[in-house]
């Protein structure tokens, strides 16, 4: 929303005090705070508190998604070339025993995966494979969430405002159940009504398929 022109000058968006906790990957925020949220859920900005899990923010160089790669053997010493969507990523030297690729740099979609395998002999083999990734499919045992309270606020016209009569609470929380399978639970709710739900998000042979359903019960009736 724009009610007038722009007016240079000192303009405050948000202020909030952070505390982090690294080794559990846990961030509270008091003040202006935004929670993470998943498709279904308005995406809120209150003044209040907020604790989250995000492994993202905390830790970025982590890798908490689910890579779904395919595991081989190797009976002999042997130099490993990983391609991906047929570019080189990756190139290995690795000991006799067995492999469960996790950490490949895999792009949204279909990737077509190939192991080139030169054994300490001479001989050359090729493994291939197809698999599907999301960014949001985590790993097995891997989780993330979320919860916040407070009164909305908005930023309008470059400026921070609040509903001093509009308080919210919103939560959310997923998990990696499988290798290719996460799933999520939801709600939120305000003074006039709430809404909860359930998500999965899994990989198929053909592709990622995510279902989810919410309900919601308002002043105005209820939904789903």
């Amino acid at each position: 929303t724009c009610d007038y022109g722009h007016v240079s000058g000192l303009k405050r968006q948000a202020s909030r005090a952070i505390y982090d906790i690294p080794g559990e990957q846990i961030r509270i925020l008091a003040g202006d705070t935004d929670a993470l949220s998943v498709p279904l859920q308005r995406s809120t900005e209150v003044l209040g508190l907020s604790i989250e899990k995000s492994p993202g923010k905390l830790n970025p160089g982590e890798n908490i998604t689910s890579a779904g790669a395919g595991s081989f053997r190797l009976e002999r010493a042997s130099s490993v070339d990983v391609m991906i969507n047929g570019a080189v990523v990756q190139r290995l030297q690795l000991r006799p025993g067995n492999y469960n690729l996790r950490d490949l740099p895999l792009a949204t979609g279909s990737n077509n995966v190939e192991l080139a395998i030169t054994d300490d002999i001479g001989e050359r083999r090729t493994l291939s494979f197809k698999t599907y990734f999301d960014t949001a499919l985590l790993a097995a045992g891997r989780d993330e969430w979320s919860a916040a309270g407070g009164s909305l606020s908005y930023l309008r016209d470059n400026e921070r405002h609040y509903d001093r009569f509009g308080a919210i609470g919103t939560g959310m929380y997923r998990r990696g159940l499988t290798e290719h399978l996460t799933g999520e639970a939801h709600g939120q709710a305000d003074e006039q009504g709430g809404m909860g739900g359930v998500g999965l998000l899994g990989r198929t042979p053909w592709g990622m398929l995510r279902t989810q359903a919410a309900f919601s019960g308002s002043n105005f009736g209820l939904g789903g």
